[in-house]
């Protein structure tokens, strides 16, 4: 590989990690806002339908395991690009998607826990969404695998 492309990779690694690092910050951030508000007392329970808890971290969940099928599917789509070094933009956009559909199970957490005052629903949707996040931490090996991986053939 040449040394242009080694930069490259170099670069968007480092950016690539920013972005994910960003979006567990505003995970961890939600967490800090729900915790400061109901300390505060400032957060009082709601009535709210029995079911919205369960209909809306049955959807959190099903959001982040259907998260990594899509970012998947995007990077497979990445590896058909030409010319190869195109390739890094579709894998930058693939795992920037694949954050912002992770961190929104996060905001989901944070709604549950405004409406019901409880703080096990940001907490436990925070943690399970910078697990997800975590798994597709862009690594120097994924990159240049990405990039000598050749496009199938049509």
């Amino acid at each position: 590989m040449n040394p242009e492309m080694k930069l490259q990779i170099e670069q968007r690694q480092k950016q690539l990690q920013i972005i994910v690092m960003a979006g567990i910050m505003s995970l961890v951030a939600y967490v800090g806002v729900a915790f400061v508000l109901i300390r505060q007392g400032v957060i009082e329970p709601t009535a709210i339908p029995t079911l919205l808890p369960p209909v809306l971290s049955t959807i959190a969940v099903t959001n982040l395991l259907t998260a990594g099928f899509i970012v998947k599917g995007l990077i497979e789509k990445a590896r058909t690009v030409n010319p190869p070094a195109d390739r890094l933009d579709a894998y930058r956009v693939a795992m920037i998607v694949g954050v912002a559909l992770r961190e929104s199970s996060g905001v989901i957490g944070l709604v549950l826990t405004l409406l019901t005052g409880s703080l096990l629903w940001v907490c436990l949707l925070c943690v399970l969404a910078t697990i997800s996040i975590l798994s597709n931490f862009p690594t120097r090996s994924a990159l240049e695998n990405l990039l000598r991986d050749s496009p199938p053939i049509a």
